[in-house]
């Protein structure tokens, strides 16, 4: 049995196609995964890229939010401490009012003299009692629950 030498050649011929081509789709086939696989790192760096700058900004909002709710606190709490040294004020002023209202109506009978009061007349002790509104506006004024004075 001969073997025809054109037989192996044309054999040997395709073998080296068929790996040639082999080769040419492996080289081909391996550019096109290292052009995709830069293209996906490429759009992974910009979305990433994009979250960053994303997450920078919500950042930047809640830091001014926290300075505008802290500005609003100091604000609302000096109003508030302002109102309360002003409502404490007011309270002295009160007591010192009806302290020097007091004095002044012990002392006006008698002109500053230690001279006796005459007697009350007898209609003006029959009537019911007012209660002071002094006191009255203390109690309201009060910052605490209790009375400041009793009525």
């Amino acid at each position: 049995m001969t073997v025809p030498w054109r037989l192996i050649g044309v054999l040997a011929l395709v073998l080296a196609g068929f790996g040639s081509a082999w080769q040419f789709q492996d080289w081909r086939y391996g550019n096109q995964l290292a052009d995709q696989a830069r293209l996906h790192a490429e759009d992974f760096n910009q979305l990433t890229q994009a979250a960053a700058v994303a997450q920078q900004a919500e950042r930047d909002k809640r830091l001014a939010l926290e300075q505008k709710l802290s500005t609003s606190e100091q604000t609302h709490y000096k109003e508030l401490s302002d109102a309360e040294r002003t409502q404490a004020r007011l309270r002295d002023r009160l007591v010192t009012a009806d302290v020097r209202l007091s004095a002044l109506l012990d002392s006006d009978s008698t002109g500053g003299c230690d001279m006796a009061k005459p007697p009350p007349p007898a209609a003006w002790i029959m009537q019911p009692y007012a209660p002071d509104l002094t006191q009255r506006m203390l109690n309201e004024l009060s910052p605490s629950p209790m009375k400041a004075i009793e009525d």
